[in-house]
């Protein structure tokens, strides 16, 4: 009986790339399929069964590259990627090395967790036809080096319902609480857009002057940021408070904030020094992660709907990979979820 050992060895290949072939799981390139194809023949392997060609087989397994696995919305989102991939009989795996050098031996998808990652990757290594890619964009105002779909949430929409959510309430300051005073950041500009529409004076809280979203600065060092923002937006949160909380009381101000976590983080450090929420202060958040049911005043906040991000994202690799026509710009509606912070 021949043995994969041997099959490798002839092929001059790996003995995972013969059991990928051999069990028609998972990607392999045409050229190392066709060497073990005549190593088989070579070696009379028997039987020697019919080797599909990806296309035929469809989709089996799906990497999601993503560094920030502390990031609650990240986890909602690969929740919602191995729901759906189980109802195509695919398989999601969670990657927090950027191992692109091997990516044809991952996967027959790849889901990057932002653009900055997809941006990286086009630049860097060549872009293959034969896996489908897909990426969540976070809003940055780049373009892509080639066109890639995506799954993104229109930020306009959110902030105008914030806004016109928190106005209905009777609140006339609103201001906008974020990482960084970064105006290249799509939440920002969204947040003063519909600000001067509706005629009401901005204001960003800050701690750092950071510049993530722009174009001009190096990508590694944006995902570096953004690593860091997404670990540390609760902590951000409550030094944002600390800094800002006798302001944001004696104006009784309703606050947006830049993610769920960090609005968590301001409510904690504010709860902590005795300040009424939402009596003194209002707090809104935008995510709609399950941590802002944690604490004692619900969260009030607009959900993204990060599992059904996931789940569209697994849609649209299974949507390509059965020969349908996808958007490249594919849209999430959010929706304001009542809590008591406002």
């Amino acid at each position: 009986m021949v043995r994969y050992k041997e099959i490798a060895k002839e092929a001059g290949v790996s003995i995972a790339t013969v059991s990928r072939v051999m069990n028609n799981n998972g990607y392999v390139s045409e050229k190392n399929k066709e060497k073990v194809k005549d190593s088989l023949i070579k070696l009379n392997y028997k039987p020697l069964s019919y080797i599909p060609d990806r296309e035929e087989r469809g989709v089996k397994e799906v990497v999601f590259f993503v560094e920030d696995l502390v990031n609650p919305f990240y986890i909602m989102v690969y929740r919602g990627m191995i729901r759906r991939a189980q109802k195509y009989g695919m398989r999601v795996v969670l990657c927090g090395k950027f191992d692109f050098d091997n990516i044809e031996y991952l996967s027959d998808g790849v889901i990057f967790s932002n653009e900055f990652l997809a941006q990286y990757y086009l630049k860097n290594y060549k872009k293959r036809n034969d896996i489908f890619m897909i990426y969540l964009y976070t809003g940055s105002s780049f373009k892509l080096y080639q066109p890639m779909p995506c799954v993104t949430v229109d930020m306009l929409e959110v902030l105008n319902k914030a806004i016109q959510y928190l106005k209905k309430r009777g609140k006339k300051k609103i201001w906008f609480a974020s990482v960084a005073d970064d105006f290249d950041d799509i939440r920002i500009k969204a947040y003063l857009s519909k600000m001067e529409e509706n005629m009401l004076a901005p204001r960003i809280l800050f701690l750092n002057s950071m510049d993530i979203y722009n174009s001009d600065i190096s990508i590694l060092q944006s995902i570096k940021d953004l690593y860091f923002i997404g670990r540390n937006a609760f902590f951000i949160g409550q030094e944002i408070a600390k800094k800002y909380m006798k302001e944001l009381a004696a104006e009784r101000i309703a606050v947006i904030c830049f993610n769920d976590e960090l609005a968590l983080g301001m409510y904690t450090f504010l709860v902590g020094n005795g300040y009424k929420i939402p009596e003194e202060i209002a707090l809104l958040g935008i995510d709609g992660c399950n941590g802002r049911k944690y604490i004692n005043n619900k969260l009030t906040t607009i959900n993204l709907f990060p599992e059904r991000q996931g789940e569209k994202c697994i849609d649209l690799i299974y949507e390509k990979a059965s020969g349908k026509k996808i958007h490249y710009k594919n849209y999430i509606r959010p929706q304001i979820i009542n809590g008591e912070t406002v």
